[in-house]
């Protein structure tokens, strides 16, 4: 009922389908930001409590903390590393393995993430996977 009188509306009086346009686009463009920007903060915030967490020695806690953060934020790779190392500390390898991976994806081709993706293919024993990252790792890291 209601979206029919507004149709109705709009097309009687084009000057309100004019006016009522840039305050429609406005508005949800504000709404976009700011839920981009609650993610963020939530994100910061989650990925603190964790590094709190792991300071004091509370790994499952950390790691719940981190796990929340990277819902929030996928693509920052400080959460996604402490997110890894958690899994590795908790010896979750295969979560480990997948995350490491992330980041590698997400541009980290550093020494360190492909040793750890060498040394965790080594415990789950997937040999192809060892030479694969020991390759890499080479490349990354002649020495």
């Amino acid at each position: 009922m209601h979206a029919t009188l507004i149709s109705n509306l709009l097309k009687d009086h084009p000057m309100i389908r004019i006016t009522f346009l840039p305050v429609l686009l406005v508005f949800s463009s504000q709404l976009v930001f700011s839920q981009t920007s609650s993610n963020i903060d939530s994100a910061t915030y989650f990925l603190q409590r964790g590094m709190d967490e792991k300071k004091t020695g509370r790994r499952m806690e950390s790691l719940r903390n981190f796990e929340k953060a990277f819902k929030y934020d996928n693509t920052n790779k400080v959460i996604v590393n402490e997110l890894a190392a958690s899994y590795v500390d908790l010896r979750k390898f295969s979560h480990a393995k997948e995350t490491y991976k992330k980041l590698v994806d997400l541009g980290d081709g550093s020494a360190s993430t492909y040793k750890q993706l060498m040394n965790l293919s080594f415990n789950m024993r997937q040999q192809d996977d060892v030479l694969l990252y020991a390759n890499k790792l080479k490349l990354a890291d002649p020495n």
